[in-house]
């Protein structure tokens, strides 16, 4: 899948601002103009929390292995948003921000220099990054071809009951064009929505698993086809659990949703690779 080949170097921000004491008025205002609530510190081993009461960069704290990812991981693993899920020290904000590094030992060389310096910086809004849609966007597209392939396969790869099918569940308030449907290939015309419950409701014993998935790979593919952010903004004023500017919730959901679609994708994938490989498509 294209998506497994995403890690945070992908969609890290490698323009790294560090904490200066003796530039304190810029600092803050990256920090109230940007909504920047830590700054790294230049040993790269602390971070700088802006305490928005006083107004001001007020707690140096030590960035501990939760608070760290690593730049070739795959940023859909669950122990990754693990690390967002972390209640921060005396607080019950989640982490939004994780520091990035090439490898962590968490430890000092004799010149008081991080053995393995900061590399960028990652933010949960950064799960909008469109390198992660356009993954998404390929894997989906494979996904469809692959539902209607097998489902060639299962009505014994016969166009006319292709047609017959897709004229079928295509009708709707716009009606359907017959003549595309007959130029086109098999099933090009149904929506995948609409497809995956046909094969549910009529082939429930070769494609059944898709049931459950269905609200989950339909919600992704409208998502990606409108181009639309998965990680949103909450309203600050009506949310009681947090002050960050984005919503922790709706990055467990897209997590969730990428997960069930993973599922289905490797399960049909496979019953196609099994099928081929006992009678290999002509």
């Amino acid at each position: 899948m294209e998506i497994y080949k995403l890690t945070f170097k992908d969609i890290m921000s490698e323009e790294v601002l560090f904490y200066d004491p003796n530039q304190e008025d810029y600092c803050k205002k990256i920090s109230q103009g940007w909504n920047i609530n830590f700054l790294p510190d230049p040993d790269q081993r602390h971070f700088h929390v802006w305490g928005e009461h006083k107004k001001k960069f007020t707690d140096k704290r030590k960035i501990d292995s939760d608070r760290v990812l690593l730049e070739g991981s795959y940023i859909f693993k669950q122990q990754n948003l693990d690390i967002f899920k972390a209640e921060e020290k005396n607080s019950k904000e989640l982490h939004d921000v994780a520091f990035v590094f090439k490898s962590w030992d968490g430890k000092i060389d004799n010149d008081n220099f991080p053995t393995d310096p900061i590399s960028g910086i990652v933010h949960i809004c950064d799960y909008n990054h469109k390198a992660v849609l356009i993954a998404l966007y390929k894997d989906l597209l494979v996904f469809e071809n692959n539902v209607r392939r097998y489902l060639f396969d299962l009505i014994g790869r016969d166009k006319k009951e292709a047609d017959r099918i897709s004229i079928e569940q295509d009708v709707g308030p716009e009606g359907i064009n017959k003549e595309q449907v007959k130029i086109l290939g098999p099933f090009q015309t149904t929506y995948l929505f609409k497809l995956i419950k046909y094969c549910v409701k009529f082939k429930g014993k070769e494609l059944g698993f898709l049931e459950e998935p269905l609200k989950s790979i339909n919600g992704l593919r409208k998502r990606v086809a409108h181009f639309k952010d998965p990680v949103t903004q909450q309203n600050l004023e009506l949310s009681e659990k947090s002050s960050n500017i984005y919503n922790f919730d709706s990055l467990e959901i897209f997590f969730h949703h990428i997960h069930i679609f993973e599922k289905a994708y490797l399960t049909l994938e496979n019953r196609i690779k099994l099928k081929d490989f006992i009678s290999p498509e002509k």
